[in-house]
């Protein structure tokens, strides 16, 4: 069982595939955050990064049936959605700047936008292994009980990277 009771990913995969559509919503409500997260980090446009998000959940949706390993839907559609933003980025043509828009936020908002888009970021860059235990702890809220779960590793394992993915990011974020 999943935490808060619901059910597991592998048993949400396994009604989608039963037929009951409406399951992936579940999944969609489960990682969403996560997947806009990572999205973001990539393309840092947020019309862009809810595009490759939606686009990434339909594709997810449509190849549903050859995921092998149902409980690792999150990593998968993770890799989905990083894949997807990486092909939107390259595509995308800068656009000559004649003049810079007013800025509507405050100092504080934009200090803050600005702060969370480079911590993104530095997520984003972490290996993969620590950046999807990041990304399940704070994009979807998961518990280290949960996260081990979802990766199939020891709930020991699962602290340690995330120690040491925070190890990381300070380091990171302290050189900038």
């Amino acid at each position: 069982m999943r935490e808060g009771g619901g059910p597991t990913d592998a048993r949400l995969v396994a009604r989608v595939l039963a037929g009951e559509h409406e399951a992936f919503d579940l999944l969609v409500g489960r990682y969403g955050r996560s997947a806009m997260a990572a999205a973001l980090s990539r393309l840092a446009d947020r019309h862009e990064a809810e595009d490759a998000v939606q686009e990434a959940f339909l594709a997810a949706y449509r190849s549903l049936g050859r995921l092998r390993e149902r409980e690792r839907f999150a990593p998968w559609l993770l890799t989905i959605v990083r894949r997807l933003a990486a092909d939107r980025a390259l595509k995308r043509r800068p656009e000559p700047v004649e003049e810079l828009p007013e800025p509507t936020d405050g100092p504080e908002e934009r200090d803050g936008n600005m702060r969370r888009q480079e911590v993104l970021a530095e997520v984003d860059r972490l290996p993969e292994s620590y950046r999807r235990v990041v990304l399940l702890r704070h994009g979807d809220g998961l518990s280290c009980a949960r996260i081990a779960e979802v990766c199939g590793s020891p709930v020991g394992t699962i602290t340690s990277r995330l120690a040491r993915a925070y190890e990381m990011l300070r380091e990171k974020l302290k050189e900038r």
